[in-house]
């Protein structure tokens, strides 16, 4: 499946925007900060704390993050019509010599970062998308992929402060939640296809979690009476088992707990909604 890149448009790395990070990981395969090497040596020169660039390393080490945009030039990919997007890339250049908040620069930056990775042949069998500073977009228009990813990146959960990166990591490489992430991928592209505007993506995407979510509430409390039950009659058998010795009897109750956590994940799978289970799983995980 083509790997995602999250563009982070860059002012000041702090505290704050590395914890921001751990919500674009939850989402992208990797984070790409535009001159992050120059970054290094503005943290020093404005004296902020060893940690963040420490922390920076170990996700630089991690492949979490990666510089972008560091080369003075850069091969096209074969076959790549430059005539074609030779107006936009003028575009960008005009634009970036501006006298621009600094903020609009950052961003449009991250957009142009986007679209050298678009681009270059460097990155293969990858897709770039800007995280955009300013999500409130205009609703009537059609969605774009870029539009969507946007919107289910608000609704990823973002852990606290003191999560580590481990845990993050260890969440993502979950067989279940890259299952589920392959499917929030494939819905996406699937719904970018579809000329719905922006706020019908977001109508349909809430109708969808919520579906989900009372789906597997209702579930577990069916699961978990059912499961209560068993262990009180279970409870019973057991004694009545022991004393009869009926050990083939007493062999089936861990049996029986197994297979209703198998239907409870069959459930997740199935239930309506479940192309956004990766979002009810990372907000179960590390909504603060």
């Amino acid at each position: 499946m083509v790997k995602t890149i999250g563009v982070k448009p860059t002012i000041i790395i702090d505290y704050n925007y590395l914890g921001e990070l751990k919500q674009h990981y939850l989402l992208f395969d990797t984070i790409g900060i535009p001159m992050l090497s120059n970054q290094f040596n503005i943290n020093i020169e404005r004296g902020v704390p060893k940690t963040i660039n420490a922390e920076l390393e170990y996700l630089l080490d991690q492949k979490i993050v990666q510089g972008i945009s560091e080369k003075a030039s850069y091969q096209f990919k074969d076959g790549f019509d430059i005539d074609k997007y030779r107006p936009l890339f003028d575009f960008f250049l005009q634009i970036l010599k501006k006298d621009l908040h600094p903020l609009i620069l950052t961003e449009l930056y991250a957009r142009f970062s986007c679209f050298e990775i678009f681009a270059s042949k460097e990155y293969f069998d990858v897709s770039a998308y800007p995280i955009s500073i300013f999500p409130d977009i205009e609703v009537k228009s059609i969605a774009k992929k870029t539009d969507i990813i946007q919107i289910i990146l608000g609704k990823i959960p973002v852990p606290d402060g003191s999560t580590p990166w481990e845990d993050i990591i260890e969440f993502k490489n979950d067989k279940q939640s890259i299952l589920k992430m392959q499917a929030l991928k494939v819905w996406m592209t699937d719904i970018s296809k579809g000329n719905y505007t922006i706020n019908e993506v977001k109508e349909k995407t809430d109708y969808l979690l919520n579906t989900y979510s009372e789906c597997l509430r209702l579930h577990k409390i069916k699961t978990n009476t059912g499961t209560l039950k068993m262990l009180i009659v279970g409870g019973a058998t057991l004694i009545e088992n022991i004393a009869k010795f009926r050990l083939e009897k007493i062999a089936e109750l861990p049996f029986l707990v197994k297979e209703r956590k198998a239907d409870l994940l069959l459930t997740e799978i199935q239930a309506p909604g479940s192309e956004l289970a990766y979002i009810y799983s990372s907000s179960k995980k590390f909504a603060k």
